[in-house]
C-alpha cells in the first residue's frame, strides 16, 4: 500500500531512513559523510516534511518499508530498508512519486546519491551538474543533481514517465 504520510507515521519514517543509511551508505562514503546524512534527515526535518505534506510509505507483507517525499517538482529522500532493496519497491516508490509530480510539472529534479544514482540514471534522468560539500572529518558528500523531463507523444497525446 502506498499512502502520504501523516504524524503518527514520524517514527516509522526516521526507522526507515536511519536504517538504510547505517547499512547501505558505508559502503559507498566514509563516516562523515554517513553522520552528515543521518542528521540532514534527522526526526525534525522528517517531522516538518510530513507537516509541510508530500511524505509517502509503502508498505508491504504488512510493514513500512520504503518512504519517499515530494516537495515541488524535487523527489527527495527516497529510502527503501535493505532487507526489502533489490524487489522493485523503490522503482514502485519512483513510479508512483514520479505519476504525482508530472500530474503538475513538466521537470523532476532530485539529488542523487551514489547508492541510488544508477537507479535513477535507469530511469532516463540526466545529470545536471556534479555537487562536492566538506563534512566531518574532512570527509567529502559527493552527489548529482539529476532532472528528467516530462514526455508527451504528441501522436498520441499521453503522457508518460
Amino acid at each position: 500500500m502506498f499512502y502520504m504520510a501523516e504524524r503518527k507515521d514520524i517514527d516509522t519514517i526516521a526507522e526507515i531512513v536511519r536504517e538504510t543509511i547505517s547499512s547501505t551508505y558505508p559502503k559507498y562514503y566514509p563516516d562523515g559523510v554517513v553522520e552528515f546524512f543521518l542528521n540532514y534527515h534527522s526526526t525534525d526535518s522528517i517531522r516538518d516534511a510530513v507537516d509541510a505534506g508530500g511524505v509517502y510509505i509503502l508498505t508491504a507483507q504488512g510493514k513500512a518499508v520504503a518512504t519517499g517525499s515530494i516537495k515541488d517538482n524535487e523527489i527527495c529522500r527516497l529510502f527503501v530498508l535493505p532487507l526489502f532493496q533489490g524487489k522493485r519497491l523503490g522503482s514502485y516508490m519512483m513510479d508512483k512519486l514520479e505519476t504525482l509530480v508530472f500530474g503538475y510539472s513538466n521537470e523532476i529534479r532530485l539529488d542523487a546519491s551514489l547508492p541510488a544514482c544508477g537507479m535513477y540514471l535507469k530511469r532516463g534522468y540526466k545529470p545536471v551538474s556534479f555537487e562536492s560539500v566538506l563534512t566531518t572529518y574532512d570527509h567529502r558528500l559527493c552527489y548529482f543533481i539529476l532532472k528528467k523531463q516530462k514526455i508527451t507523444d504528441p501522436a498520441t497525446k499521453e503522457t508518460g514517465s
